[in-house]
């Protein structure tokens, strides 16, 4: 194909976008990121993490916190809700989760602890989350009301199964976590990572004859349609690209870049 002398200049960046914990409706996807030791309780760790095939769980065996980066922060609002389904056969001295500004437990009250032995511990740092769970409960969902408890920007989750006494049993699964803001029904309280956000959209750089970003940047006056050769598709079997306030087009995935006649 060839490109005639085009009656306007752009600038266009492609990059891989980074990984991100949270997906656009909040929902935490364990595959996407490496978890970290929690600091400050991690110093007799024992056991095993293992994240399920689809990202949707982890399972905690033994003496293990770990921390998930949510790479861009959260802004927690009041509204905000932290929603994990939790199953555990033995609870052991506690079971729980957290929001947290750093990757260290016990320097700020983040922690939210669901069952075991000793969940009067760390009480500077956590809160109780009724019911409590007991071993013979089963699959019990909670949802936390995060924002009437804090505020603010958070950078980590936190996955907790303390049990520091021999054998180190503990062994308790968490899935399908979503933190959101139910009134939006997104993650509308997201500062980056899950959250929609502000920026610029795809209407807002559409310049009628000349070009627009729909999934890809069609430069309409030409009939050039630029788009990623490898990317995620969205139901309209248009590949999906992040646009930032700056006019970086983002794709989801490392690939080419192909260039094709525009059809619309």
């Amino acid at each position: 194909m060839r490109l005639r002398n085009l009656p306007f200049t752009f600038a266009l960046t492609v990059s891989a976008a980074s990984a991100q914990l949270l997906d656009s409706n909040g929902y935490a996807d364990f595959n996407a990121v490496t978890s970290a030791p929690y600091q400050g309780q991690h110093t007799n760790a024992s056991g095993s993490e293992t994240v399920s095939s689809d990202g949707t769980s982890v399972t905690l065996v033994g003496n293990q916190w770990r921390v998930y980066p949510i790479s861009s922060g959260y802004t927690v609002t009041s509204d905000t809700e932290l929603v994990v389904t939790v199953d555990s056969s033995d609870v052991a001295e506690v079971i729980g989760i957290s929001l947290d500004v750093d990757n260290t437990a016990a320097n700020n009250q983040c922690l939210f602890f669901f069952g075991g032995s000793q969940l009067n511990s760390f009480s500077a740092y956590r809160w109780l989350i009724t019911p409590e769970y007991t071993v013979g409960t089963g699959t019990y969902t909670y949802t936390i009301p995060v924002g009437t408890y804090f505020t603010g920007t958070v950078n980590y989750l936190g996955l907790i199964a303390d049990d520091d006494s021999v054998p180190m049993s503990a062994n308790v699964t968490f899935s399908n976590i979503r933190l959101h803001e139910p009134s939006s029904g997104g993650t509308g309280g997201g500062t980056g990572g899950g959250g929609t956000g502000g920026g610029t959209s795809a209407d807002d750089l559409y310049v009628e004859g000349i070009a627009r970003v729909d999934g890809g940047l069609h430069l309409v006056s030409e009939g050039v349609y630029i788009y990623p050769d490898t990317a995620t598709y969205d139901a309209n079997g248009q590949p999906s690209l992040t646009v930032s306030s700056d006019g970086t087009v983002t794709l989801p995935a490392k690939g080419d870049i192909a260039v094709g006649p525009y059809t619309d």
